[in-house]
């Protein structure tokens, strides 16, 4: 909605805008951020942008933010992406799932900015892309989410993404993404004011001939502002108060010369002015239009005022022939945001609010979207009436998953109202409870259902607050408290049975986070007892008892357990965070059982569906429980990748999670030989006062990366006082040989047997046999159990492990005085350890051989070097390849088990290393190199 005239004196951000839009045809991605204050050219380049894009054929998209709908998640990454075009399904188009709300409340929108960000990956494997968003300082939270998460992909595809910014209102949101993109190397444009010269320019080019002395010094008044400059332009010819004289020179009329006091000159001034010459019936129109924003479509308009098209149709033309309405991509649209803002403003404060609530009223009553009907009641400070509380009742299931912030304070601010019968506040205070759950802000589902035993509540809607509570307070690990609340339940006369089910499941699930595990098994044998139990009540009841230690020792049983429960739910609609919690442990399950195939199967089927639950703490969980799985079968440039993107994500509110994931992170710097990193990671999380339960039992990779530091500073005791402290269950074929070595080293015998007793006595697994060999061969001092051992687990794969037992074998036979075996043990083991870069590993093996008078023939540890081909990993290697044949970072992803964001991760490094700025320049690297790529194990 720009003109070109706009452009004049901008001839410097032109060319640059044409160079990165030839860039961008060639492949390469940049980010355009353009501010400024309204008027100044900000659209103008954008169009130009849009419009050379264009011209080399690069498919490009539209969105324009409106203050209207800046608290609606996606609206603005919506509009600009077209998803009837785009084939994408909005979370403002979806229905909550069927029989309810579910137990636990799913975010679409989380899954809806994935799913935006795949679809533009998708278009950019088809050819450049131009997304450019105008006026993003009204844009919603969700919208900035999507749009940081794919400038952190431009430098990987060829996408452009261009903005335009006004300086006010400061949002710290906008802000913060300002910054980011400034970090990244974006061309900011910050427009300022015409000098006078151009400004001279600008109003010869409207004039069609040069301004004279008196004009020249009116348009000193315009700040040099071109929206300003063409405004007063074209309110002094309205007025007939220009005159083109000789040799074309344009002057104001001797009756209109320099000091007439009703020269404009604020720019509002010079729009109302505008106005003024419309007719009453187009500006009542046209009051009511900026009631709706920005941008409207004219059947939205009918609605609002009562009028057919066929009615509007003069008013229409005349306020387009007026230049103040122009088309656009939903119809209508103002040709400025400050006609708009005038027209608005000029509305006194308190009708604009009654007539917010009628537009609300008229669009809901026409079957408007719940959302278009919420925006405009958000803006109505108060008038909390029988029609607005009927609508909420109506509306919230569907306003909870479409704006969850605007449900919150549109059901609080309803609450507090004293008109709402007691009836209809339990209905209305169960939404707010489910909205506040969505929201992570599990203190105030505390505080909200803290009495709801009171008031009269029936069984089923008292059920759900019950669920919704111990939930909340499971996640904020008060167990006590939510159990508490779970047996409360049982009291209610008239309880429905299936409720009763689903919260006996519910209770054993937080026995057994507590670690009272007897009580939660026999709950949850309770529930399945019971002849055709709820399949929801069954599904929690099977993932409680996958946790009891029963389980924990024999991952065949828990396996079964996981399986029963996935049949249980099937394709339930209320069970979407259940089924990511199952296969999330079914990975745990299979790479306990050694079937690391189907495990990476079950990986990628993990990380496809916490994606479209949404849900960032179950997104973050499917992350670390993929970073663990490639730690453990020695893809560690994998398990790297994830964590990078962990720290990048919601991880911090759940503490097992975040011992788990700091733990995996400190291991890595450790055996990679990072101080630096490792330090961080340990700084991060204290081993210390960590309760019992699912905590206390995420303490296994944390222990191992403060013994291994230990032993290598020199104190072995400290290294055995932290491994014999943590429950080594979890992680038994990582921590029961260590503790053996150790307890052997320090002569502590009966710490070693017991190490070993346990180890012998839970081995079903080829991994659990080959480590009760290798913890009886460390014991007895034997390497032949310890060479067992290394075969059984080289035939597995698991790298670190077989390294390990290799070391320790070598020493064996080296003490014993073979010192040909003993090399031939020890340069298969540093073998290893170079393919994972484990730098510290290789320094003790050097070190414990060389005390034995056994040394390799090559020394050092040839650090992989920083930049270059030779810098890349395995399995970036293996991702240039893929990259090279043209496949996309979902096809990538897929092709090699992993997360789309792993991929991401992958591929900023590799345009690191190689010194290349775009897929195209990898594709062309990994030709001159032969793509003599190494497999990934």
């Amino acid at each position: 909605m720009a003109d070109r005239d706009l452009l004049v004196g901008r001839a410097a951000e032109l060319d640059q805008i044409c160079q990165m839009v030839s860039d961008l045809a060639a492949g390469i991605g940049r980010v355009l951020w353009i501010e400024g204050e309204p008027g100044i050219g900000k659209s103008a380049l954008l169009s130009a942008a849009q419009e050379r894009a264009e011209h080399h054929g690069v498919r490009t998209f539209r969105g324009l933010a409106q203050e209207l709908s800046q608290r609606f998640p996606l609206r603005l990454m919506l509009d600009c992406l077209d998803p009837q075009r785009m084939r994408i399904t909005s979370p403002h188009d979806s229905s909550p799932a069927s029989g309810g709300a579910p137990l636990l409340p799913v975010d679409p929108v989380m899954a809806m900015v994935e799913t935006l960000v795949a679809e533009v990956e998708q278009l950019c494997a088809e050819g450049p892309v131009l997304l450019v968003l105008d006026d993003i300082q009204w844009a919603d939270e969700a919208s900035l989410l999507a749009w940081q998460r794919l400038n952190r992909l431009v430098r990987q595809l060829p996408l452009m993404l261009a903005v335009g910014c006004r300086p006010v209102p400061r949002r710290a949101e906008i802000a913060q993404v300002r910054r980011a993109v400034a970090g990244d190397g974006a061309v900011l444009m910050s427009l300022g004011a015409l000098p006078p010269a151009e400004v001279e320019e600008l109003v010869g080019s409207l004039l069609g001939a040069l301004p004279g002395p008196a004009l020249r010094h009116l348009m000193a008044n315009t700040g040099g502002n071109p929206l300003y400059v063409r405004e007063a332009v074209a309110a002094y010819e309205r007025e007939g108060r220009i005159q083109i004289g000789e040799r074309t020179v344009a002057d104001l009329s001797s009756d209109d010369r320099v000091g007439d006091p009703t020269a404009p000159t604020p720019l509002a001034s010079v729009i109302a002015d505008r106005l003024t010459f419309l007719s009453e019936d187009t500006l009542e129109l046209l009051r009511m239009a900026a009631l709706l924003g920005m941008e409207f479509s004219v059947s939205a308009l009918g609605v609002v005022t009562g009028r057919t098209a066929i009615a509007m149709i003069s008013a229409i033309d005349e306020a387009v022939d007026g230049g103040v309405l122009v088309e656009c991509d939903a119809g209508l649209g103002f040709r400025h945001g400050l006609i708009r803002q005038v027209l608005y403003e000029g509305l006194p404060a308190g009708l604009r609010v009654a007539l917010h609530l009628q537009v609300a009223r008229a669009l809901d009553e026409a079957g408007m979207p719940t959302d278009r009907v919420a925006e405009h009641l958000v803006v109505v400070p108060d008038g909390i009436d029988g029609w607005l509380l009927d609508w909420l009742s109506r509306s919230a299931d569907t306003l909870i998953h479409r704006a969850p912030h605007v449900a919150a304070e549109l059901l609080s601010r309803a609450l507090d109202a004293r008109v709402v019968e007691p009836s209809v506040r339990t209905e209305l205070k169960a939404h707010l409870v489910t909205v506040m759950f969505l929201l992570a802000r599990y203190d105030e589902v505390n505080r909200l259902t803290r009495h709801i035993g009171e008031g009269g509540n029936g069984p089923a809607p008292e059920a759900r607050l019950v669920w919704n509570r111990a939930y909340a307070l499971l996640r904020l690990g008060q167990y006590d408290d939510a159990l508490h609340a779970l047996d409360g339940y049982r009291e209610v006369p008239g309880a429905e049975a299936v409720w009763t089910a689903r919260l006996s499941a519910l209770r054993a699930v937080v026995l057994g986070s507590a670690g009272r595990f007897d009580e939660g098994q026999a709950a949850a044998e309770g529930v399945l007892a019971e002849p055709d139990p709820d399949p929801l009540a069954a599904g929690y009841a099977q993932h409680a008892l996958s946790g009891i230690p029963s389980s924990w020792h024999r991952p065949d049983i828990a396996l079964g357990h996981l399986d029963r429960g996935l049949a249980c739910i099937g394709e339930h609609p209320n069970a979407a965070d259940l089924r990511v919690l199952l296969l999330s442990n079914r990975v745990a399950a299979l790479d306990g059982l050694d079937r690391p195939a189907e495990a990476d199967t079950a990986v990628a089927e993990l990380l496809k569906a916490a994606e479209v639950l949404g849900v960032p703490v179950r997104v973050a969980m499917s992350r670390l429980t993929a970073a663990e799985h490639w730690y453990l079968w020695g893809r560690w440039d994998d398990a790297a990748a994830e964590l990078e993107v962990l720290e990048q994500e919601l991880l911090d509110a759940h503490l097992p999670w975040r011992l788990r994931m700091h733990g995996l992170g400190a291991l890595l710097a450790v055996h990679r030989d990072d101080e630096r990193d490792a330090e961080r990671h340990l700084n991060a999380v204290s081993m210390l006062d960590v309760p019992t339960g699912d905590a206390r039992r995420s303490l296994g990779h944390l222990a191992l990366a403060r013994a291994e530091r230990a032993e290598r500073a020199g104190d072995p005791a400290s290294a055995l006082a932290v491994l014999k402290d943590v429950d080594y269950n979890a992680y038994p074929h990582l921590i029961l040989p260590q503790l053996t070595r150790i307890a052997v080293a320090c002569d502590d015998r009966e710490s070693a047997a017991s190490a070993v007793e346990s180890a012998v006595a839970a081995s079903t697994t080829r991994m659990e046999q080959a480590t009760a060999h290798w913890c009886t061969g460390l014991l007895a001092g034997d390497p032949g159990p310890l060479l067992d051992a290394a075969e059984g687990i080289r035939s597995l794969g698991q790298r670190f492990e077989w390294g390990r037992i290799l070391e320790d074998a070598a020493v064996l036979l080296a003490a014993q005085g073979d010192a040909t075996g003993a090399r031939l043990h020890y340069d298969e083991a540093i073998e290893r350890y170079k393919e994972l870069g484990a730098r510290a590993d290789i320094r003790r093996a050097d070190a414990r051989l060389r005390a034995h008078g056994v040394r390799r023939g090559q020394r050092g540890t040839r650090r992989r070097p920083e930049t270059g081909w030779k810098a890349l990993t395995p399995t970036e290697r293996r991702v240039t390849e893929l990259v090279a044949t043209g496949q996309s970072n979902q096809d990538i992803a897929t092709s090699l088990f992993l997360s789309r964001r792993t991929v991401e991760t992958h591929i900023s490094h590799i345009l690191r290393k190689l010194g290349v700025r775009s897929r195209t320049e990898i594709a062309l690297e990994a030709v001159r190199h032969g793509n003599t790529c190494e497999a990934t194990a």
